[in-house]
């Protein structure tokens, strides 16, 4: 039937609500969750997340936390496309090929 894992539907709706949040079609201050890189120096793409350092491991499993990983793999094209179908195609053919396989 050729549908996909529970893993990838949870990972990919995960980054679908990351773009949303960064491009401003939620209506959330993208400040409130993520700290940019803000350096040009960066690898990968401009859009790079840090993670924020916590003494205590409960942090760790904050949304704003697990997603910075797969979010700052994503190609550069993927993460500033000017739509969110652009996004979502994007982030399929870049999963499709690279990180999780489709049956």
């Amino acid at each position: 039937m050729k549908l996909s894992s529970l893993n990838y539907g949870y990972r990919s709706g995960d980054m679908i609500q990351i773009y949303k949040i960064i491009a401003g079609i939620d209506r959330v201050d993208p400040e409130l969750f993520f700290n940019r890189s803000g350096s040009s120096l960066t690898r990968g793409h401009s859009q790079n997340l840090i993670k924020q350092h916590s003494r205590h491991e409960l942090r760790s499993k904050f949304f704003s936390q697990t997603v910075v990983d797969d979010w700052n793999s994503l190609p550069g094209e993927a993460v500033v496309s000017s739509t969110q179908n652009g996004f979502k195609l994007s982030l399929d053919l870049f999963w499709h090929t690279e990180q999780y396989r489709i049956p």
